[in-house]
């Protein structure tokens, strides 16, 4: 599996529905709304992604139709050849480096008066110049890992972080250009930072907001502190108003009429949390996940009402705005959407970055990319459009018993997506499409069916008129060359001690779901 790949599995995965099989002995009832399956494991009774439903796979009629299938399957041309007529690509990326040493960048912001980029993570903070002839590195302070950055003025700073076991949270003041640390300020759970006159605002994530008087860099004087939000992660002041994004409550308006003391104004529930937000020309953009980006009028900042949602694909984690264009970043890529008119937002396209993106910033110069440990510039031409596909999966697997399994193909552009060419390279494999022409925003299906006999270990290859990946190509596997488990077989059992102190066994949870969440901590 490619890095991409693995990079979208992982996201997708990081909630998971786990069944397990267990061998011997007689088996007990599966919960309700399940069935016991030809591998012990209890299945959800329910059509599967064919659209057949579950043990009936043998009994199916080659050419019968199912609810998911569409009255007519086309047969696309055996090709994986880029046109030769791609259109011009909307989306570029101008400049790129690699971030030295070992790196985790996860925050970034764009001071203005230094023309410059700055950016947290690990190393605690490097500073970006955009160049002609790249991205040159002009501050690297090694001291840890920080989560968030803030611009105060020329040469100076915020960095926050949230804290462990090991030490509370704080935001720390720095002059970046005389490489000294100004000033700590303690905030546990420490998360963004916004700057406004001589008030620094600090969110913290167990839902505060704390204000500072930072007239003196090195001496902040605590002057207020707010409670009542969510989970609150990010947050841009414009004019007497607050915004915040929380992953609890959505978009949050403060009200600043005393700067020294805001109040609670108002919320927008985004039906998902929101971890960012940036504002511009009277509305607000809020990451809001696997739900995109949603937009909010803020014609009355204390009823900020949502007009609009837009899907640039994948779980948006950051936003950015420059010139009509909102920049977002959702850990695999970058896209950008036309924002021109906020009412109707148009996503134009997608970049795969080399690695995890985290985090956008914008300035007249592009977007500005944190990933994991590069660095990138983005820019996006608005009178260009052109197709971005999408595959929902990044290999197709057929586990025992398995024949068919069905692949969504994405349109995340501006213009139709003209499939070229499906093939492949291995035998017993029928593809069919349900439409060669996927118009903007919708998306084809792909039917792969295989024999069922042996093993299959290939490749399947997408050719399309996308200009940034013409040639995609999916793994086609019945069983990896590692220990992991496929998707789709029964899981190994294992046993985890839960908050509450019990240990708790997945074999004893068979016939239930079990849901698992899981993430790391450094």
């Amino acid at each position: 599996m490619t890095e991409v790949g693995m990079r979208k599995f992982l996201i997708s995965a990081a909630v998971s529905a786990l069944c397990l099989a267990c061998g011997g002995g007689d088996s007990p009832t599966c919960a309700e709304g399940f069935e016991r399956a030809g591998n012990n494991a209890c299945d959800l009774v329910e059509p599967s992604d064919s659209g057949i439903p579950s043990g009936d796979a043998d009994d199916r009629d080659e050419d019968d139709d199912t609810e998911e299938d569409p009255g007519e399957w086309l047969v696309a041309p055996e090709a994986c050849e880029a046109p030769g007529d791609l259109p011009a690509d909307p989306v570029a990326r101008t400049r790129h480096a690699t971030v030295p040493g070992f790196a985790h960048v996860i925050d970034a912001a764009y001071s203005e008066a230094d023309n410059q980029f700055y950016v947290a993570g690990i190393p605690a903070l490097t500073g970006w110049m955009v160049t002609d002839s790249g991205l040159v590195e002009t501050v690297r302070y090694d001291m840890g890992t920080t989560d968030h950055v803030a611009v105060l003025g020329p040469g100076r700073v915020a960095v926050s972080r949230r804290g462990d076991s090991t030490r509370g949270g704080m935001v720390e003041v720095l002059a970046v250009d005389e490489f000294a640390e100004l000033s700590d300020i303690p905030v546990d759970d420490a998360a963004g930072m916004a700057k406004a006159g001589d008030l620094l605002y600090i969110l913290a994530g167990s839902g505060s907001l704390h204000t500072y008087d930072i007239a003196d860099l090195e001496d902040p004087v605590a002057v207020h502190q707010l409670t009542g939000l969510g989970n609150p992660w990010d947050l841009e002041v414009v004019g007497d108003y607050a915004y915040v994004a929380d992953n609890t409550l959505g978009l949050v308006t403060l009200d600043l009429a005393d700067p020294r003391a805001p109040e609670l104004a108002g919320e927008a529930s985004s039906g998902a949390g929101l971890q960012d937000v940036v504002v511009a020309d009277g509305f607000a953009y809020g990451a809001a996940g696997s739900r995109g980006v949603q937009v909010y009028d803020l014609s009355d900042p204390a009823e900020p009402e949502k007009v609009a949602q837009v899907e640039p694909g994948g779980g948006i984690i950051s936003v950015a705005w420059a010139d009509n264009v909102l920049w977002t970043a959702n850990q695999v890529g970058v896209a950008a959407v036309d924002v021109r008119n906020p009412l109707a937002p148009v996503a134009m396209g997608s970049k795969v970055t080399d690695s995890w993106a985290m985090a956008v910033a914008a300035s007249d110069a592009g977007a500005f990319l944190a990933g994991w440990n590069e660095v990138a510039v983005y820019q996006a031409d608005l009178e260009q459009t052109a197709p971005d596909a999408q595959p929902d999966l990044s290999a197709l697997y057929y586990p025992d018993g398995t024949e068919q399994q069905l692949l969504k193909l994405h349109n995340e552009g501006a213009a139709p997506l003209e499939i070229a060419g499906l093939l492949a390279d291995v035998e017993d494999i029928e593809i069919r499409v349900d439409t060669l022409t996927v118009p903007p925003g919708e998306s084809a299906s792909i039917r792969v069916r295989w024999s069922g006999v042996g093993d299959v270990s290939g490749e399947l290859c997408i050719a399309t008129n996308d200009p940034d990946q013409p040639v995609q190509t999916l793994d086609i596997l019945t069983s990896n060359d590692d220990s992991s488990v496929l998707i789709g077989e029964p899981a190994p059992d294992f046993a985890l001690v839960g908050v509450d102190g019990e240990t708790y066994t997945l074999s004893e949870q068979l016939g239930h779901p079990v849901l698992i969440i899981y993430f790391a901590v450094w």
